[in-house]
């Protein structure tokens, strides 16, 4: 049974430590402005020290991280943008104290005057039961100037792994939200 999640909600991913590890993190974007914008999905692993190594900031162009714990994939079609985040949290490093999931949205107000909102869904499969686990359904406003999203964190509590729901929407770029929300450093 899939839970639809909302901000602020936890979900449990494992239920021990030795359970089920991969997931598949997904977000699929309707493509109603046909070429006017673009979402990016990145999953960003930080330790346990609040520090960011560049290497592990997985998106397009940089598909994965050093560990190959986390892959990127995207496919485009004329209707619906899907971007993947394949994880394997075994493979993390004991070091990981976190990994986040952020997307970033890139448009183009001046030929956008009709709708003023796009949909979304973002959700986790566990790729050994092939099961939803959870998903988030929303919409992003594109007439603000807002144009990054906190999705949630996957995080290690205790003997199980979580995916906290943040689904924050921030006017910060990337590199803000990392530094001023996360208090990160990059290097």
């Amino acid at each position: 049974m899939t839970i639809e999640v909302v901000s602020g909600q936890k979900v449990i991913l494992t239920k021990s430590l030795d359970s089920a590890s991969r997931f598949t993190f997904k977000m699929e974007v309707k493509n109603k402005f046909k070429g006017l914008f673009d979402i990016d999905l990145f999953a960003i692993n930080v330790d346990k020290n609040a520090m960011i190594n560049k290497e592990d900031i997985v998106y397009y162009n940089n598909v994965k991280d050093r560990q190959k714990s986390i892959i990127y994939s995207e496919t485009y079609d004329y209707e619906l943008f899907e971007k993947k985040i394949n994880l394997d949290v075994k493979l993390l490093s004991e070091t990981t104290d976190k990994v986040i999931m952020i997307s970033t949205l890139y448009k183009s107000l001046a030929e956008i005057d009709k709708d003023k909102y796009i949909e979304f869904t973002f959700s986790a499969r566990d790729r050994t039961t092939s099961s939803i686990v959870f998903k988030l359904s929303d919409k992003i406003s594109i007439s603000e100037k807002k144009e990054t999203l906190v999705l949630g964190e996957v995080y290690k509590y205790k003997d199980t792994w979580r995916f906290n729901t943040v689904n924050n929407y921030s006017d910060e770029n990337l590199l803000g939200v990392l530094r001023n929300i996360y208090n990160t450093q990059i290097y």
